[in-house]
């Protein structure tokens, strides 16, 4: 997999994706698996992505619109109104952008009623990333809220 640190741009920077986190070389092999791309390091738990994530099934996806480019806010948004019925799941998502594949930190929603992944913003070709349980996800609800 190629990253926006060793990509031909950078290549003679000679940065080690170990040295920003060393669960990043891990992931990349991973998510090569499952789809080579460029993946955009953002902060993010790549230790809990990397442990617990999974891929997650893009093929009966539902598209429940929200605002442009703000997943995790609609995430956070839908979930709130019906906590039973959703479970937030954060991670990376694969699109592909003007002929590149790109992975970018993403959020969605798994719908527990119909077993499908939603999606908040525009449909993905790959996602993978952990479901939040009821504590995580109100500490990312609140971590949103209080970062608007």
């Amino acid at each position: 997999m190629l990253s926006p640190l060793n990509a031909p741009a950078t290549a003679g920077a000679g940065l080690d994706l170990a040295r920003i986190d060393p669960h990043l070389p891990g992931l990349i092999r991973v998510l090569d698996r499952l789809s080579p791309g460029v993946l955009v390091p953002e902060p993010h738990d790549y230790a809990r992505l990397l442990t617990g994530g999974r891929a997650w099934p893009a093929d009966h996806l539902a598209l429940h619109p929200g605002r442009p480019r703000r997943c995790h806010d609609n995430a956070a948004r839908l979930w709130a109104r019906d906590p039973a019925r959703w479970v937030v799941v954060t991670g990376l998502a694969r699109a592909d952008l003007s002929g590149a594949a790109i992975w970018h930190h993403h959020s969605w929603l798994h719908d527990q009623a119909s077993g499908q992944l939603t999606e908040t913003t525009h449909a993905r070709t790959h996602y993978f990333g952990v479901p939040l349980g009821p504590e995580d996800t109100l500490a990312f609800v609140r971590a949103l809220t209080r970062r608007r």
